[in-house]
């Protein structure tokens, strides 16, 4: 059995191409979180968003993001 981990982190940048306003907003329903969560998610900081030791769970929230 494999005891790696993969983190998924969140960082706040915003691919180009894409407007920021409409990133937060689509980030917030993703996630489920008000608008001052997502802020928090903006704020520049590395942002862990889940743990996990199943790497096909870690892909999905990859993709999703």
């Amino acid at each position: 059995m494999s005891s790696e981990t993969y983190v998924i982190v969140f960082e706040g940048n915003v691919t180009e191409g894409h407007k920021t306003a409409a990133v937060r907003s689509q980030l917030a329903r993703l996630l489920k979180v008000d608008k001052k969560k997502v802020a928090e998610l903006f704020s520049g900081k590395r942002i862990i968003l889940k743990r996990t030791s199943d790497k096909s769970e870690a892909v999905k929230y990859g993709k999703a993001l």
